[in-house]
């Protein structure tokens, strides 16, 4: 600028340091000089030179040919140069009518790849299998249902980690009385993140626990009992040598009032449940309350209820612990079945003779629970 303008001075607080909005690379006008030096660039980046001087043959006056080519070979600078399939950066500077260039090929580093994103295994891939059946999907415990656009959400497992996920199937569709619910089919899947989400079927464990039915006590105090079963040849394969890797150390019957249940949840580790085993082989129980066919049966009664507490709901629902193959002990539940004393009455209330102790007892909570309702099939 002094050279032009000798009046000019400086001013520290706006420095003038960049070409960027330069008003010849703005409007293009530097081409008419910067443009020349094209031919003679390339043929000495062919020719292998990293290093060369092209000469300025205007007749500029030399303050005019500092500034325009000084801005020349800023334009030239910021460009990507191209030979022998290579690419080049350029460092260009103007001095005393000789425009010298560095060159350095450009080596392109390949982008490094960004990790997928983990957004969980979508579980709507394994109710899927159990297409046109009402079920829930159970993992540690949580039961989930689907919601309104039938979505059962997805899971995120930590690279490596392994989990088991069980499919309770239902008589009923989801919204339907859950007094007549109750589970129809239990089946085991293992799911792995191993780079990516894989999903087994472990077949060996299909209706690893099965639904008995729900009965309450006719005599003494107030009680209430789920019925579980399980085959006898796979109980005995649990005990011996194992199923897919799985060994049987316990099993039992979780209990608690339905409305303790929160976010789905009745497992062994929510303050709220109350549970009892009935198989344990660290304590080396196994009482069997029934055979029937196949099928052995257990159960564990709650007991103590007043009649008050006959008329709400209880949540209950079989569990069991296994070994796994890993040596680490996993927890399955099954279906979760929703009953009251007093409804269980209700669907017992002709089967006993009628004045027998039991058919009082049984129309004693009816009377308490629903009043006069059902007396049309009273035979006090």
């Amino acid at each position: 600028m002094s050279c032009v303008h000798s009046d000019h001075s400086a001013d520290p607080a706006r420095p003038a340091n960049s070409l960027e909005q330069n008003y010849f690379i703005k409007t293009g006008q530097i081409h008419t000089w910067s443009d020349g030096f094209e031919e003679g660039i390339t043929e000495q980046l062919k020719a292998g030179n990293a290093s060369f001087s092209l000469p300025v043959t205007t007749s500029e006056p030399d303050t005019t040919k500092s500034v325009l080519y000084g801005i020349a070979a800023y334009e030239l600078s910021s460009r990507e140069w191209t030979a022998n399939g290579k690419k080049f950066s350029l460092e260009a500077q103007y001095a005393q009518n000789v425009m010298s260039f560095t060159a350095k090929e450009i080596t392109e580093t390949p982008p490094t790849p960004t990790p997928p994103v983990d957004t969980g295994y979508v579980l709507a891939n394994i109710a899927a299998l159990h297409s046109g059946r009402t079920l829930a999907l159970c993992i540690d415990g949580r039961e989930i249902y689907p919601d309104a656009g039938g979505s059962f959400g997805s899971i995120k497992l930590a690279e490596g980690e392994k989990k088991l996920i069980t499919v309770s199937e239902y008589n009923l569709p989801v919204g339907s009385d859950v007094h007549v619910m109750y589970p129809t089919g239990m089946y085991v899947y293992s799911l792995t993140n191993s780079g990516g989400y894989v999903l087994e079927r472990v077949s060996g464990l299909d209706n690893l626990l099965s639904y008995g039915g729900s009965s309450i006590r006719i005599t003494g105090n107030k009680g209430i009992r789920m019925i579980t079963g399980i085959e006898s040849s796979l109980k005995s394969a649990l005990t011996g040598a194992g199923v897919s890797g799985y060994k049987l150390e316990e099993y039992g019957t979780l209990l608690c009032w339905a409305s303790e249940i929160q976010n789905g949840s009745l497992s062994l580790g929510d303050s709220y449940a109350r549970h009892n085993y009935a198989y344990s082989r660290a304590a080396g129980a196994d009482p069997v309350f029934r055979v029937s066919g196949s099928k052995i049966q257990y159960t564990n009664v709650l007991v103590g209820f007043t009649n008050a507490q006959c008329v709400d709901d209880i949540a209950m629902r079989s569990y069991i612990k296994l070994s796994a193959p890993d040596g680490k002990q996993v927890t399955l539940y099954g279906g979760i079945v929703r009953r009251s004393i007093g409804y269980i009455a209700y669907q017992n209330r002709g089967a006993f003779a009628p004045g027998t102790a039991a058919y009082n007892y049984i129309w004693d909570i009816i009377h308490y629970v629903y009043g006069n309702k059902y007396d049309a099939d009273y035979r006090g």
